[in-house]
């Protein structure tokens, strides 16, 4: 039987995950935050905060003593922090980074040794934040931006291992991080941003009642864990690998602009 573990399997993508796997017979063990998250499910959840030294601690000693290998990690739990850099403060910016980037490099660094046993799978739940930044996430986005640079990094060091990774860029489906995301404890402290907070209260109230169902963005990251010829990077959702094309074509632009400048020195 194959066996995986999850973090933030409480809600959205994360359990969705979970009960897919676990309806095509892997055995799951899940993270959760909160321990009524837990009741009813049919896999096995252990309540942990990731950012927590002892917690992560715990996880591991659980997986090693019922599989000994991991046949796959998917690193899902994580937070989108919303705010303007000027009205952030330096905890919720740290806390941003310790929960969707620290905790998940520690997790995959404890987990290696088991996942070279199994020839595992590392999925990262990232975000198309994690290519294209915008106004009040930049939190959010140098997580995730961080998140991908390190899996870029992790790919090359245990391939050779047979570890695959896989880098997840969904975009807008209708899960719980939109409705959990802290905003700044600051907020409009300035009263510079107060158009954009208004937009982003749009864009809260959108997401939790018209984004798309997340079901087909659980089951591409289904068959990237299952699949040996799945890509390093998936970009999913409507519209979601155009604007991550135009990104890149605005990257090549501006080393375009670069070289011209550095030219005329």
């Amino acid at each position: 039987m194959q066996n995986a573990l999850i973090t933030g399997t409480s809600t959205g993508l994360g359990r969705g995950i979970a009960q897919s796997l676990h309806e095509r017979g892997w055995d799951v063990i899940g993270t959760i935050r909160q321990e009524s998250h837990g009741v009813g499910v049919p896999w096995t959840c252990v309540l942990a905060d990731i950012t927590s030294p002892t917690d992560l601690a715990r996880i591991d000693q659980v997986v090693k003593n019922r599989w000994g290998k991991l046949d796959a990690l998917i690193n899902n739990a994580g937070i989108c922090q919303v705010g303007p850099w000027e009205e952030l403060s330096s905890d919720e910016i740290t806390h941003q980074l310790n929960v969707n980037v620290i905790g998940a490099m520690n997790l995959v660094r404890q987990s290696l040794s088991m996942l070279r046993k199994g020839a595992g799978v590392i999925v990262q739940i990232s975000s198309d934040s994690g290519q294209i930044a915008e106004a009040m996430f930049g939190a959010y986005n140098a997580s995730k931006f961080a998140l991908e640079g390190a899996s870029e990094a992790l790919q090359e060091e245990v391939a050779s291992d047979g570890v695959r990774v896989v880098v997840i860029e969904p975009g807008n489906f209708r899960t719980e991080i939109a409705r959990h995301s802290p905003q700044a404890k600051d907020k409009n402290s300035t009263q510079k941003y107060i158009a954009q907070w208004n937009k982003i209260d749009e864009w809260l109230t959108w997401h939790g009642n018209k984004s798309p169902n997340p079901d087909k963005c659980v089951e591409a990251i289904v068959a990237a864990v299952t699949n040996l010829n799945t890509p390093f990077r998936l970009a999913i959702g409507e519209g979601v690998s155009d604007s991550i094309r135009q990104r890149a074509k605005q990257i090549i632009s501006q080393m375009d602009a670069s070289d011209n400048f550095l030219n005329s020195l």
